[in-house]
C-alpha cells in the first residue's frame, strides 16, 4: 500500500511539477517583446483586424527618416503594407511614457531616404484615403524630439474602412456580381 501510495504522489508531483514549469514558459515566451523587424525584412501588417504590438527596444537603428528630413533618434519597427484599395486609417499608441510616431513610405525605396508620404502620433492617424495601390513601410520610431535611445512598447492597427477597402479587392477584374 505504501509504494502505490509513494508512487502516486511521484506521478502526481511530476505531472504538478510539469503543469507549473509550462505554465511559468507560457507567460515567460508570451510576455517577451517580440523582435523588432527591420527595413530589409519588415514584418507584415495583417490583412485581418488585430492589432500589432511590439516594442522597438532593439530594434534597427535607422539614420534620419523620410529622406533625411527628420530626426531619428530611437531604434525603430519596420512593417510593410500591401495596399490594393487604400482606404481608412491606422492608428498608434504607445505604454507610458512611450508615445511613438510613425510614418508611411513607399515600400521599394529605403527606409532612410524614402520620402513620407503620411505620418501620425498617438494624437492623429495616417490617413490611407487617396494613396496610390501600393507597397508601403510603416516605420515606428520615437518623436524626433525625444532622447537618444528613446524606445518602449507600441501597438498599431487599422480601423474597419481599410480592411472593408482590401476586402472589395476580392472583386476585382469582372468578378462582381453587379
Amino acid at each position: 500500500m505504501i509504494t502505490t501510495f509513494r508512487n502516486t504522489g511521484i506521478a502526481l508531483y511530476s505531472l504538478r511539477h510539469a503543469a507549473i514549469v509550462g505554465t511559468l514558459l507560457t507567460a515567460v515566451c508570451a510576455s517577451a517583446p517580440a523582435i523588432a523587424q527591420v527595413c530589409t525584412a519588415p514584418g507584415l501588417f495583417p490583412s485581418m483586424p488585430e492589432p500589432v504590438m511590439g516594442s522597438t527596444c532593439g530594434g534597427e537603428q535607422l539614420g534620419n527618416l523620410c529622406g533625411g528630413l527628420l530626426q531619428n533618434p530611437g531604434p525603430n519597427y519596420v512593417l510593410q503594407l500591401v495596399l490594393h484599395n487604400p482606404s481608412g486609417h491606422i492608428s498608434i499608441s504607445g505604454i507610458d511614457p512611450y508615445s511613438p510616431v510613425m510614418y508611411l513610405s513607399h515600400g521599394a525605396d529605403s527606409c532612410e531616404e524614402a520620402t513620407c508620404v503620411a505620418s501620425g502620433d498617438t494624437v492623429s492617424s495616417i490617413s490611407l484615403d487617396g494613396l496610390a495601390p501600393g507597397s508601403y513601410r510603416l516605420i515606428v520610431a520615437a518623436p524626433p524630439n525625444a532622447p537618444l535611445d528613446t524606445c518602449g512598447l507600441f501597438s498599431v492597427i487599422g480601423d474597419e474602412a481599410l480592411y472593408a477597402g482590401e476586402a472589395d479587392v476580392i472583386f476585382e477584374d469582372d468578378f462582381d456580381p453587379e
